[in-house]
């Protein structure tokens, strides 16, 4: 993934959002959008909860109540890191 290479962080794409677990994450996110400029929409910083403790377990969320527009904007959004990687590599 071509976050891994300048931050060496794991990034999982759930729920058509890429998910990255970082201490300090407020002091992260400068970092992140400076490396990829207008290609970051919105960025959330919070604590973990429950959930993500789940997710990071068992890598799918709580509830597993999918549509099809959440399998598609899962898969684009995983084509799209694996350009990504290609482009890196």
């Amino acid at each position: 993934m071509r976050i891994h290479v300048p931050f060496e962080v794991e990034a999982r794409v759930i729920g058509g959002q890429l998910r990255i677990e970082k201490d300090h994450g407020h002091r992260f996110v400068t970092d992140l959008v400076e490396a990829f400029p207008g290609e970051i929409d919105a960025v959330s910083i919070a604590k973990p909860s429950l959930e993500d403790v789940f997710i990071r377990r068992t890598g799918h969320r709580f509830w597993n109540e999918r549509t099809d527009l959440d399998h598609h904007r899962d898969i684009e959004s995983q084509r799209k890191l694996r350009e990504a990687v290609n482009l890196v590599s």
